[in-house]
């Protein structure tokens, strides 16, 4: 899009702007989103590898706007449960950091 903006008090004179674009917030936030969730999948994987995770429940943001959920076999079910309470208590709250 390109507009005319005038000068001057009486608007005398024109200058042309460049065309302007939009930049949507997730769109801005895309390489961003991208790498925080590879760090913390990684993260998740290494803890699971070295025995650490006795049960894993999630829901994931996909691209085409729909929600993947699931969750393993584990032996911490009520844990698993109150901790996906407390992460949507945390998300509702606008917390900013992940705590793993």
């Amino acid at each position: 899009m390109t507009a005319t903006t005038p000068l001057g008090a009486r608007g005398r004179g024109r200058l042309m702007a460049d065309p302007l674009r939009i930049i949507t917030q997730s769109e801005s936030w895309a390489g961003e989103v991208k790498a925080d969730v590879v760090k913390r999948l990684r993260e998740l994987l290494d803890r699971a590898e070295a025995g650490e995770i006795q049960g894993f429940a999630y829901a994931a943001a996909t691209i085409d706007g729909c929600v993947s959920t699931g969750f393993t076999k584990n032996n911490a079910q009520t844990a698993i449960i109150g901790g996906l309470v407390r992460v949507q208590h945390r998300m509702l709250a606008g917390e900013q950091e992940w705590q793993g």
